[in-house]
C-alpha cells in the first residue's frame, strides 16, 4: 500500500544550481536530448498531418478518429518497449525508435491517398512514442548517478519535453507555409539519422 510507505525528505533542499550543474554530464545532456526529440517530432505530426489528412478528403471526425488508434497502439506499444528496456537495457529500444521514426518521418510526405497517409500517421506515432519511456529511463538514471533530486528530474522531463513540443509545432508550420512539408519531414528524418548514428 503505497499510503503507507514512510516519506522520506532531505534534510535540506538542493539548491538550484544542482540542477544546472547536472547538465554538465553528458548523461543528463543526452537523455534529455532523447526526451525532447519525440516532443518534435511529435509536435510537427500534430500540426501538419491534420492538415494534409483534411487536404486529402478526412472529415474532423475521421482525423481524430486516425489520432484515437494512434493512441490506442502508444499505449500497447509502450508496455512492450517497457518490457525491452527492463530486460535489455533501454539503448536497443531507442535504436529500433530512432530508426523507425527516421523511415517513418522520410516516407510521411509521399502518399497520395488518404487512407495510405492516415496509415503512416499511426505508423509515426508508435515509432515516436516508443522513444519516450527509454529516453525517461535513461534520464531519470542519469539524473540519479549526478546525484539529482527526482523533483529535478520531473522538472527536466518537463520542460525539455514542452520547449520540444513547442518547437516543432510552430517551427513546423512556419518551415511548411515558407518551404513546404516534404522539407520538415525530411530534416526531421535527418536529425534522428544523425541522432542514430551518434549514439
Amino acid at each position: 500500500n503505497a499510503a503507507s510507505i514512510p516519506k522520506e525528505r532531505p534534510e535540506l533542499p538542493q539548491p538550484l544550481r544542482v540542477l544546472v550543474h547536472a547538465f554538465r554530464d553528458n548523461r543528463v545532456r543526452a537523455g534529455s536530448w532523447f526526451v525532447s526529440l519525440p516532443g518534435l517530432l511529435f509536435g510537427t505530426l500534430t500540426v501538419l498531418a491534420p492538415l494534409r489528412l483534411s487536404h486529402l478528403g478526412f472529415s474532423s471526425v475521421a482525423i481524430g478518429a486516425t489520432f484515437l488508434i494512434a493512441a490506442g497502439g502508444e499505449v500497447m506499444n509502450n508496455l512492450v518497449v517497457g518490457r525491452v528496456s527492463d530486460r535489455h537495457g533501454t539503448l536497443r529500444p531507442l535504436w529500433f525508435g530512432l530508426a523507425g521514426s527516421a523511415v517513418v518521418a522520410a516516407l510521411l510526405p509521399w502518399p497520395g491517398s488518404r487512407f495510405s497517409f492516415a496509415i503512416l500517421v499511426v505508423f509515426a506515432c508508435l515509432a515516436f512514442s516508443s522513444m519516450y519511456a527509454p529516453a525517461t529511463t535513461m534520464l531519470s538514471d542519469a539524473s540519479e548517478h549526478v546525484g539529482l533530486d527526482y523533483g529535478y528530474t520531473f522538472a527536466i522531463v518537463n520542460i525539455v519535453w514542452a520547449i520540444a513540443q513547442t518547437t516543432g509545432a510552430a517551427g513546423s508550420g512556419a518551415l511548411a507555409r515558407a518551404t513546404s512539408d516534404t522539407v520538415v519531414y525530411l530534416v526531421l528524418a535527418v536529425t534522428c539519422a544523425l541522432t542514430l548514428a551518434a549514439v
